[in-house]
């Protein structure tokens, strides 16, 4: 704790313990339950900002841990470094669970011979993106040029992997076992086959439920419409559903639905499988699956990415 009594003693490491000024929701929901089990707890600012890094008193003895408190005795000696996003998929493949496949790629002419083999593939940094630089449902070589230059402005490869359809899922286990299962639905319209798709964004917006955010359309909105065939002035075709962008839930203008354990059995000894061979005490996976209530055999669909430091506010509605 040398560092800390440095920065203790020359102010430029102080405490709070207002929780309204907690760094996250992830944050405030941790020291409401460490209030309602009566845990001492502050939050620790770095040159006057906020950290994600707390202060604890448990049983008399001051404890330090970032984001999310794991008792050591759930704490494991060895675990597999998550960030890697190619390598991620690459363990658990063998284990029988199903992954997209994915490629490890630096060149264009690599991302070209991948493109060739998957069809239609999504790209995004191998690690160190938390979402951003992302492109779902690329099948052209020009759009795959421009992905890969954005993808690699943040880290030197990119993961290219096949484009799975279906709604965004995230499973969070402690110490092996499934807790919460959020699944989150994309934006999307349906076309009556007069309406522009910026009409039918203005008509869903209109019609949203209380606690979804409006969908605000940009650039990113705009490319990822056109690489599914359409502009925003076109007339959508009575019928069709067209999911807006690849971010989802009430964030974004979609919604969520938190299932805790209650998907489909066939789900559950995959997710848990997957949770003890990556050996966190708590991990996040992010899913693409069709509909968590149908068997997993009967669908396409699979693990993404997974997180060491989930946000496991989420589930909290």
């Amino acid at each position: 704790h040398a560092a800390f009594f440095f920065g203790k003693t020359f102010g430029f490491l102080t405490f709070g313990e207002d929780l309204e000024k907690a760094h996250s929701d992830r944050s405030r929901l941790i020291w409401r339950e460490a209030k309602v089990r009566g845990i001492p707890m502050r939050q620790l600012f770095l040159f006057g900002q906020p950290s994600d890094m707390f202060e604890i008193f448990v049983n008399g003895r001051r404890h330090f841990f970032q984001s999310i408190p794991i008792p050591p005795a759930l704490e494991k000696t060895e675990s597999l470094d998550m960030d890697d996003k190619v390598a991620f998929k690459h363990v658990l493949h063998p284990l029988g669970l199903p992954v997209p496949k994915s490629y490890s790629v630096r060149t264009y002419q690599r991302a070209k011979q991948v493109l060739s083999e998957l069809g239609t593939v999504c790209v995004k940094p191998q690690s160190g993106s938390n979402g951003r630089h992302t492109y779902p449902f690329v099948k052209t070589d020009t759009d795959l040029k421009s992905a890969l230059k954005s993808a690699t402005e943040i880290c030197m490869l990119a993961s290219i992997e096949e484009h799975m359809e279906g709604n965004l899922c995230r499973a969070t286990c402690v110490d092996g076992v499934l807790v919460g299962f959020l699944e989150s639905f994309y934006p999307t319209v349906i076309g009556d086959g007069v309406s522009t798709i910026g009409e039918l964004v203005k008509k869903a917006n209109a019609e949203k439920p209380e606690g979804v955010t409006d969908i605000t359309l940009t650039s990113s909105h705009e490319a990822y419409v056109r690489r599914r065939g359409y502009a925003l002035s076109d007339v959508l075709p009575e019928g069709v559903s067209l999911p807006l962008t690849y971010r989802a839930g009430a964030s974004s203008g979609g919604r969520n639905r938190e299932h805790g354990r209650a998907i489909h059995p066939s789900f559950i000894p995959l997710i848990e499988k997957a949770a003890r061979n990556v050996h966190l005490a708590v991990v996040g996976f992010d899913l693409i699956i069709p509909d968590p209530q149908k068997p997993a055999s009967e669908q396409h669909g699979g693990f993404i990415e997974a997180n060491s430091i989930p946000w496991i506010d989420l589930h909290q509605g």
